[in-house]
């Protein structure tokens, strides 16, 4: 099982964290404000941390998944 370059504690998963913005139409609905999600936009595959300290760890897909399949070659950002 690999472990994170940075706290050294085992790693099953990483987290990815990408950045979304989402539209919306607001109404209202009597006196009440109602939000309709109508489309989003995705910036990059967004980075990839250690689920227990957080840390960045890979800012590349590729390199993430050769990380979590114990590839030695995986590289950090």
């Amino acid at each position: 099982m690999p472990k994170c370059t940075k706290c050294d504690r085992e790693v099953v998963l990483l987290v990815n964290r990408v950045a979304e913005v989402h539209f919306y139409d607001l109404t209202l609905d009597g006196d009440c404000p109602s939000y309709e999600e109508t489309s989003f936009e995705t910036f990059g595959q967004g980075d990839f941390r250690c689920p227990q300290c957080q840390e960045l760890l890979f800012s590349d897909l590729n390199a993430a998944l050769a990380f979590l399949k114990e590839v030695p070659d995986a590289t950090k950002p």
